[in-house]
């Protein structure tokens, strides 16, 4: 569960001037009294999830097939390769609709980053600091009940796989100007961000607070990463290199991070990493 200051943070982004419309990772419910969470409270384990998928057909493939002759023998292939199921009683909707995920941190962010977190920081040559993943590569919700491995690719479709880059402070200032750096509309007398593929959904490691009311270039206020060693919140050093935990496609500039790049080192795929992750600490969901 996330540690979020009313109306102020969430998980690691911290919301300035607006309502957060936030989403209790542990419940799925909008969090109107955000002041009794605390960071890290939740008691995670589970099993192991089983074989590889990255070879496996895509949900995105699926439509193309379906237009075939034989599509619905591709179909049916693909829908029992992946049939495995990871959580057989999933009590939280994971939302990560596009005009949610593009815009504002959501609970299947929260998941998908805390995952490629854990994944670093237990099979990388260094631990990751954060981790953060673009917005537009979540492409689905998680619905209650039943998940399979087919729920995870079609939340992560790309085979994307996960990377872990070296990021200098200043550069990661510039990184979530950037993943705010959207127009803004107002809905319901708040602004609030115009969907935007860059932006950023980040771990439990990572605070950024921000103001909406500020001109784009302008709005990041203060960012905390957590010490690895303390596991306190301290303020960002910009002359400090961080290891960040991401996907290929940003590591490698993707969405116009064009302050990324460099050696990375890579490892599986995406979906791979979000569903050993949930099947292995079940109780986050259940």
């Amino acid at each position: 569960m996330k540690k979020l200051f009313a109306a102020v943070i969430v998980s690691g982004l911290a919301l300035s001037g607006m309502s957060t419309g936030s989403v209790d990772a542990a419940s799925g419910n909008s969090i109107q009294n955000v002041k009794s969470l605390q960071q890290g409270d939740t008691t995670l384990e589970g099993a192991k999830i089983g074989e590889p998928v990255q070879n496996l057909l895509k949900s995105n493939d699926v439509s193309v097939y379906s237009h075939r002759p034989d599509g619905k023998e591709h179909y049916n292939e693909f829908k029992k390769e992946t049939s495995k199921v990871i959580i057989p009683n999933n009590k939280v909707e994971f939302k990560g609709d596009k005009n949610i995920a593009r815009t504002q941190e959501t609970n299947l962010g929260n998941l998908i980053t805390d995952a490629m977190e854990d994944y670093a920081a237990k099979n990388f040559k260094h631990k990751p600091d954060f981790a953060v993943t673009n917005g537009g590569g979540i492409r689905a919700s998680i619905s209650k009940g039943k998940v399979t491995q087919n729920d995870i690719i079609t939340v992560l479709p790309f085979g994307n796989l996960i990377s872990q880059i070296k990021v200098k402070g200043m550069n990661v200032k510039k990184a979530f100007e950037h993943s705010l750096g959207s127009p803004t509309e107002t809905k319901d007398g708040k602004k609030q961000l115009l969907p935007n593929g860059g932006f950023l959904q980040v771990s439990k490691s990572i605070r950024v607070y921000y103001d909406m009311n500020q001109k784009s270039g302008s709005r990041v206020r203060d960012i905390q990463v957590r010490n690895r060693e303390t596991g306190k919140f301290e303020k960002l050093n910009p002359n400090k290199t961080y290891y960040v935990a991401t996907n290929d496609f940003t590591a490698n500039k993707g969405d116009g991070y064009d302050m990324f790049g460099g050696q990375r080192e890579e490892g599986i795929s995406l979906d791979e990493v979000v569903g050993n992750y949930i099947q292995k600490h079940n109780q986050l969901i259940l």
